[in-house]
């Protein structure tokens, strides 16, 4: 990523100043967080037992070393569920911090050190009647929680005066009394949660200036170099800007965009999105991240061919809308491929330069306790064995930019995790590593899998207004905010030609109510007619189901996604059944097909990636336009280091030229029923995989029960193999090893036309080949 090299202040004559500009007010600054508590000194929290019987042996409250984030010291909360189904920790010695009515929110960072979910509470006792206020419970996953929020402001607390229900202000918030932490989970659970760095965050000033004096710039600058920029790079607008404003977020209340004009005089109109800067500061295996001076508003642009370009900034509020004078910039040429479009009537994805684009790689959707430095390292070692391919979602304990913690249609407690969205593009962008953008997952809006609706926004029970999940696709106030939400996304990240592409929603049949084509297939059209006004590079579009073929249904041939997906999970034989999929699946479209979700269930013994690699070569020989995906990222390719499985078949695919679709799959037959045989074959040109049915994961697991795992072999194998529709003349036959991705044979043949066969040596895994024909 080009780094913002010079910004042009106001005094700088490419800048005009103008009159009349729109809007902030809402900017945070360092001095709106204080710290409350970091554990460094002495403290006087202690654990409260069931029904706040102190002495109870089962909970306690010490400071530690481990899992810090502010300084060198953390709060160890020491439980076990005994008798009750939550562990509580108090404090009543709050001394300068008894005053609440300045604050909006209390942030924590939680280390949550069990093995499975659990929720937590704030507590807070007020006034002479120490009056009992608690919040609704926000989940913490297994690892480190980052920036856990509960809302002081608002009337979201539930007393015995409110009958126990969360519609309560925060009463005599200026005398608090007590506040607690209240941890749920079953009964019977132990472990241990590590509590630091907790802050109150001041309320947002509502403004700058008064409204009547007119909105104003106060600052415009850019990041090009000596007036240029290359193609295909980033074009990064900020503006700071003065006037009233309650959500920078809500384009209805105010809307700021670039305008972009290429050389033969077509405008480009580019949303523009509210901005908090952040530094992060890396202290061994953890981060943190700090607010970094004012907010400001940003647009990003990128422009995708070379000559002479203009830009200008546009802002609306209300019925008053301004816009700057042109700014004239160059764009010269450049040595990125572009974007990724579908190669027409093909099945494969090829770049905007031509070059092809063959997916490798897995799943990476969300981060673990070491924040970004995780996907550092993911990335890296990805990258380094030639995989370009990741998914991401935008998921609710990781990137997502709306949750409880921000309420519907603002997100402003979200920018850091937005940030950490910036910082992931720049590593992708560093490492080669193209993204597919999960916008929803299934969760979200699901009552029974990894369920998500008791926490959702959308929630009435959580203050929004639906009752049921399917809602969400037809409610006309959710379909706003989803427009809302996805404008911002788009203004944010879709200036990125390393966003392969958009996935509306991860397994959207697990969602409850949610896949209906009835209401699925015109929500998805009616978003992606919103999207094309938003998206001026046309990224791609997807959507996934679990496990599932859709066949001929509406979802499959609807112009709402430009390519298919399927997930399947626990099978013996991936070869077999995928090549089965794409028959099926090409009979009713032909879409580029990508396999988005495989892996077996935890607990299968196969450290050695068996399925893993059959899964990344099976993907490409059934005709699929990428490898298959591995879902385990991080429980089991990082802990068995399996990314050296990426090699072969990136070597292998390297300078191979699927979308010009003259490679077709084809199911070869061979003479050895121990032998799987799949080919890729035009009249000049033959792609062969052979693996020996031995050579799985079942048959590695139960030997290594019997001799260990590190003793298992597999038995060898011969044989020949048929590949059907090769002219006659000579050809080159190469031998690849599947692992390191080299040529280990060669040999020149002359073929006589008819079948063309392949004599394979003794071999006891996979073996791959290229039949070249020399003109």
């Amino acid at each position: 990523m080009r780094p913002l090299a010079r910004w042009i202040g106001l005094v700088c004559p490419v800048v005009l100043v103008l009159s009349s500009l729109v809007t902030t007010g809402t900017a945070q600054t360092d001095q709106e967080i204080v710290l409350w508590q970091s554990f460094e000194g002495s403290h006087a929290w202690r654990a409260v037992g069931t029904a706040w019987k102190d002495g109870d042996s089962s909970l306690v409250a010490e400071t530690v070393e481990e899992h810090a984030t502010d300084g060198q010291k953390a709060l160890r909360c020491r439980f076990r569920m005994t008798g009750s189904d939550f562990a509580t920790f108090m404090t009543e010695d709050l001394r300068q911090w008894s005053n609440w009515s300045p604050y909006r929110a209390l942030l924590v960072d939680v280390f949550n050190g069990t093995a499975e979910e659990v929720r937590v509470a704030l507590a807070v006792c007020t006034g002479d009647s120490w009056e009992w206020h608690e919040t609704r419970v926000e989940t913490l996953v297994p690892g480190l929680n980052r920036d856990v929020s509960f809302p002081v402001e608002g009337s979201e607390w539930k007393t015995a005066a409110s009958n126990w229900e969360f519609k309560s202000p925060l009463k005599n918030a200026d005398q608090v009394k007590r506040v607690a932490l209240k941890f749920f989970g079953r009964v019977g659970l132990e472990g241990e949660f590590y509590l630091d760095n907790l802050r109150l965050i001041k309320p947002r000033p509502a403004a700058l200036m008064p409204a009547a004096a007119g909105p104003a710039i106060l600052n415009l600058a850019d990041n090009l170099i000596d007036g240029a920029v290359a193609a295909y790079e980033k074009l990064e607008l900020r503006a700071v800007l003065a006037g009233r404003v309650e959500n920078p977020y809500d384009p209805a209340e105010f809307e700021v965009e670039g305008l972009f004009t290429d050389p033969e005089g077509k405008t480009y109109r580019v949303p523009g999105f509210f901005y908090q800067p952040f530094t992060r500061k890396v202290e061994g295996s953890r981060e943190l991240y700090t607010p970094a001076g004012e907010a400001d508003w940003r647009v990003r642009f990128t422009p995708t061919r070379p000559g002479d370009w203009t830009y200008r900034l546009r802002v609306r509020q209300g019925a008053v809308e301004i816009a700057s004078a042109a700014v004239p910039f160059k764009v010269q040429p450049g040595k990125r491929p572009g974007f990724v479009r579908v190669a027409p009537g093909t099945g494969y994805f090829v770049f905007e330069s031509g070059e092809p684009f063959v997916p490798i790689g897995s799943n990476v959707a969300w981060y673990d306790a070491r924040g970004m430095l995780a996907y550092e390292h993911w990335f890296k070692r990805m990258a380094e064995n030639g995989a370009n391919y990741a998914r991401i979602w935008l998921a609710s304990w990781g990137f997502a930019p709306e949750w409880l913690d921000t309420g519907l249609g603002n997100y402003h407690n979200r920018q850091r995790q937005a940030w950490q969205l910036d910082y992931l593009f720049e590593l992708a962008e560093k490492h080669g590593i193209y993204i597919m953008l999960c916008l929803t997952n299934h969760g979200q809006f699901s009552r029974s899998t990894d369920a998500e609706w008791d926490r959702n926004p959308y929630n009435v029970a959580n203050g929004g207004f639906l009752q049921e999940p399917a809602e969400f696709l037809t409610d006309p106030r959710a379909k706003e905010l989803f427009r809302r939400k996805l404008r911002y996304i788009v203004a944010r990240w879709g200036y990125s030609p390393n966003l392969f592409s958009w996935e509306w929603f991860n397994e959207v049949n697990l969602a409850t109510g949610l896949a209906d084509d009835a209401i699925l297939v015109p929500w998805m059209e009616e978003m992606n007619a919103y999207l094309e006004t938003l998206d001026p590079y046309d990224h791609l579009v997807s959507n996934s189901f679990s496990s599932s073929i859709r066949g001929d249904e509406p979802h499959w041939t609807t112009a709402a996604v430009d390519y298919l997906q399927f997930h399947q999970y626990n099978q013996y034989n991936w070869s077999a059944i995928w090549y089965e999929y794409l028959q099926d699946i090409r009979r009713a479209s032909a879409k580029p097909v990508l396999i988005g979700e495989f892996g077996l269930q935890s607990g299968v013994l196969d450290p050695q990636g068996i399925h893993f690699h059959e899964g990344l070569w099976a993907g490409l020989f059934v005709g699929a336009a990428g490898t298959g995906m591995l879902w385990w990222w991080d429980t089991y390719i990082e802990p068995n280091d399996l990314y050296r499985h990426f090699k072969g078949v990136s070597s292998f695919f390297r300078e191979e030229r699927l979308p010009e679709g003259k490679l077709k799959p084809a199911r070869l037959t061979t003479t050895n029923e121990d032998l799987q045989a799949l080919g890729l074959v035009s009249e000049n040109r033959a792609l062969v995989w052979v693996r020996s049915l031995r050579y799985n994961h079942r048959y590695f697991e139960n030997q290594a029960f019997k001799v260990g795992p590190n003793k298992v072999t597999f038995p060898k194998v011969t044989g020949e193999v048929e590949v059907p529709g090769l002219s006659s003349g000579k050809y080159m036959v190469e031998r690849w090893d599947t692992l390191t991705g080299k040529v280990v044979s060669r040999a020149e043949v002359r073929h006589q036309g008819g079948k063309f066969v392949l004599s394979l040596p003794g071999f006891d895994k996979d073996l791959a080949f290229k039949i070249i024909a020399r003109l």
